[in-house]
């Protein structure tokens, strides 16, 4: 076996004990350790060197990746709060081995789903449930929107599982949409509707999407990460939104930043464009 690729295919950290049930003996990992292909991580982990760093600070703690931390090794949207965000048993002491700031933020909570002693992350229901437990209720359903829309859990799965766990969990599944094709634009549609103000998500004008509309005349359109973030991406977004403003809409673009650290600023320009009805009718 290819020891280093198949640690790779673990986001670069792999239990021994995970090694071994592929049939790969102490030596052939020694031989490998030895020849600097990859390196130990405390007494039972070994680890690539172009591991994910987050992963290879958890298993050098002993502890397993969750919430917002584990959330984007999946491939989730989430918001980065510079905390790195483990699970761990009700005797663990081992967090205060770790000196770098911020310390590492602990979830002693255990998930329905049972893990095995190699895992090195949560499992994905494991994770909702700490992130539903842990985080701002839009940010978590701006999570759980994202395990939707990129398939890797289905709405009426997250219902089930509502149902079962309660709470809080239960409070952020009723906020869920699954439509929106970004986090920040989940974060904006559920912080308006504290105002009761409905964001329809994805809408189709003219033969193009738009991130929301309220009413039938007031577009929003967010400017995130990924997608929006090439300069060529960037005019053809502008050239968007002068042709809906030719056509009558009202169009307020914001930034991931805007929305999410300047609110109440992005809030009142909002309510002030509703204010004047702009949502209402075509403007000019």
């Amino acid at each position: 076996m290819d020891i280093p690729a198949f640690v790779r295919s673990t986001h670069g950290v792999a239990h021994r004990a995970a090694l071994r049930r592929q049939g790969v003996t102490r030596h052939h990992i020694r031989k490998e350790l030895d020849a600097g292909r990859v390196f130990r991580v405390g007494r039972n982990r070994i680890a690539t060197h172009d591991c994910n760093l987050e992963l290879l600070r958890a298993a050098a703690l002993c502890a397993r990746l969750t919430c917002v931390s584990a959330a984007k090794v999946y491939g989730l949207w989430a918001f980065d709060d510079d905390r790195l965000h483990i699970s761990v048993p009700p005797t663990y002491s081992r967090a205060s081995d770790d000196i770098r700031a911020p310390m590492p933020l602990k979830h002693w909570g255990v998930g329905p789903v049972p893990t095995d002693t190699t895992d090195l992350i949560e499992p994905l229901i494991n994770v909702l449930l700490h992130v539903s437990q842990c985080q701002p209720r839009e940010l978590a359903i701006a999570i759980f929107d994202s395990a939707v829309n990129t398939g890797a859990i289905t709405l009426a799965e997250l219902e089930r599982l509502a149902d079962a766990l309660g709470g809080r969990f239960r409070s952020v599944v009723d906020g869920c949409d699954g439509r929106a094709d970004s986090g920040i634009e989940s974060a904006l549609r559920v912080r308006l509707a504290l105002r009761g103000i409905v964001l329809r998500i994805q809408v189709m004008i003219d033969g193009h999407r738009v991130d929301g509309l309220i009413g039938d005349w007031l577009v929003i359109q967010t400017d995130g990460y990924g997608p929006h973030s090439d300069s060529a991406q960037r005019s053809r977004d502008l050239a968007q939104d002068r042709r809906l403003m030719r056509m009558g809409y009202t169009v307020l673009r914001y930034s991931y930043s805007q929305i999410l650290y300047d609110w109440p600023r992005v809030e009142a320009e909002i309510l002030a464009v509703m204010a004047r009805g702009l949502h209402l009718r075509p403007h000019g």
